[in-house]
């Protein structure tokens, strides 16, 4: 292999997978004309950066627990961390391979087609790389406590932390091939992957959702969690701990069996049909039609503009983004609590409704983010946002349904999840739970408000791939500080309104924290009013 070749195509692609950084390099170079700047340079740093954070965030974490007697939650970590990192380099993978517009240019140029899978797969690791970082951390952790031994920390956190980098990118290739497969032989392309991510997505969720809920019998004490050993997982303990027991040899030695046979299919089916699977999804691509239709008899304007919205949204990395990452965030973030307080939150006093309100405030923040419906909503309208403005309707009305569409099935799923949880599975009280879901409801309008405000400025028409819209003005970045943000301060609101209630008067702080939330949506949303919506043409 030409290595040249791949250092090459591997930079060309990590645009791919982060096609944003070349309008900030732009305005960069806008600012700064004498300077020269690197595109790809500054995306890896941007990803070292996050994978850092995540690294030091979850080690400062992971060192209240004694992993040394908690193989079990070691092994629900592991796993926990494998699905979301699959999940996120999934979608990252997919614009790579399928979706980017330089596989074509290659197909003239003396390039193999190994080292182009090479270069798209090695480019494609930003995607999932910070999501695993906290398995690094968890690893040297562990393997600490088990051994006290440095050598041995080191030595077993890089192999098995390559292992499970490699096990993880082996599931995530096979399925966008077989999605690939399915595409060649359908006519209805963008629907069929669409269905496909979702579909594959909610699988991993509920995935999620079940090792969080089905181990109903944690106990967790002095830094010590018990929670029964997961199958695979466990073996990247057992192999630290006894790695010539019989556990160590069905869980992690059928484990690296498994992805051997893993990479030899990879290597056989996949990479050297690579080229030829491109082109048959690429033939016969359905050609760009207008989305805005005239109205019938029997079909209304506003019934038109409706059916424009939802359609604008049908696009698989979108909704991967917008309603199940921020559900597998929380989940990931929450699980473990919930799953071992179900009778606690069945106890709790309704007079703490304040408190569930703040919560619900803190957990909205997650749903609107700059890569959700709301957050690139108006610039979902490429081509169309011209169009619309020379029509006879009213522009400013038209963002403004909009909005209420998108809020509206922004919405939708995570109330329904979240009351589902509350009433079947942690039987809170029905005043609390009310009481959090209007938490969620009102930060989820305010921060849409915000997001959409936002989008309306960085409006960007010109976008191939929908990922290109989620980084604008460090997207990435607002994101991942709107959700420490509230877990950090948020949290820290929440201990010290108990601790305040619990002196003082917990009505009395429940109606003055519900007093505070309302008037502070009511600002926000005032302020919003009269300096967005208002000043729309």
């Amino acid at each position: 292999m030409n290595y040249k070749n791949i250092w090459e195509m591997i930079k060309i692609n990590i645009l791919y997978s982060n096609p944003q950084a070349l309008t900030s390099i732009q305005k960069k170079r806008e600012r700064h004309p004498d300077k020269h700047f690197s595109a790809y340079k500054s995306v890896l740093g941007q990803q070292l950066f996050l994978v850092l954070f995540f690294l030091v965030f979850y080690f400062t974490l992971f060192l209240a627990v004694d992993y040394s007697k908690s193989s079990g939650y070691f092994s629900f970590q592991t796993a926990l961390f494998s699905i979301v990192a699959i999940i996120s380099g999934f979608t990252t993978l997919f614009a790579v391979f399928y979706e980017s517009d330089d596989t074509k240019l290659y197909l003239p140029l003396p390039v193999k087609e190994k080292e182009v899978y090479l270069a798209k797969l090695i480019s494609s690791q930003g995607g999932s790389l910070p999501f695993l970082m906290p398995l690094l951390s968890l690893f040297i952790i562990t393997y600490w406590q088990l051994t006290h031994s440095i050598i041995i920390t080191i030595v077993a956190t890089i192999i098995n932390f390559l292992l499970l980098l490699l096990a993880t990118n082996c599931i995530s290739i096979i399925l966008i091939y077989f999605i690939g497969q399915i595409l060649v032989r359908s006519a209805h392309k963008k629907l069929i992957s669409t269905v496909l991510m979702i579909i594959s997505t909610l699988i991993a969720l509920s995935v999620v959702f079940y090792l969080q809920f089905s181990n109903s019998s944690i106990n967790t004490r002095g830094g010590l969690v018990e929670m029964p050993n997961l199958p695979y997982f466990r073996g990247f303990y057992d192999v630290v701990k006894a790695p010539f027991s019989i556990a160590s040899i069905l869980n992690f030695g059928l484990g690296i069996l498994i992805t051997i046979l893993l990479l030899i299919f990879i290597k056989r089916a996949i990479i050297s049909n690579y080229f030829e699977q491109f082109l048959s999804i690429q033939t016969n691509k359905p050609t760009l039609k207008k989305k805005i239709k005239k109205t019938t008899a029997n079909s209304s304007l506003q019934q038109t503009l409706l059916k424009h919205h939802l359609n604008s949204l049908k696009d698989a990395t979108l909704i991967v983004q917008s309603y199940l990452m921020p559900l597998i965030f929380v989940v990931a973030f929450i699980g473990p609590s919930l799953s071992s307080g179900r009778a606690m939150f069945a106890s709790i006093d309704s007079n703490f409704f304040g408190i569930a309100l703040v919560i619900g405030f803190i957990m909205g923040n997650f749903i609107s983010s700059p890569s959700s419906f709301l957050g690139v909503g108006i610039s979902l309208e490429k081509n169309n946002y011209t169009f619309l403005k020379t029509l006879p309707i009213s522009f400013k009305k038209f963002l403004q349904q909009k909005f209420y569409c998108l809020i509206l099935v922004q919405i939708s799923l995570p109330f329904i999840v979240y009351l589902i949880l509350g009433i079947a599975l942690l039987k809170i009280p029905i005043i609390l739970l009310l009481s959090f879901l209007l938490g969620v409801v009102l930060s989820s309008i305010i921060v849409g408000e915000l997001m959409y405000w936002r989008d309306y400025r960085l409006l960007t028409l010109n976008w191939q791939n929908v990922a290109q819209l989620f980084s604008r003005g460090s997207g990435q970045w607002l994101y991942m500080g709107i959700v420490f943000g509230s877990l950090i301060l948020g949290g820290a609101l929440v201990v010290l309104a108990i601790i305040v209630s619990l002196k003082t008067s917990v009505l009395g702080v429940g109606i003055g924290l519900t007093i505070i939330i309302l008037a502070l949506c009511a600002f926000l949303h005032y302020y919003i009013q009269q300096h967005f919506w208002k000043k729309i043409d």
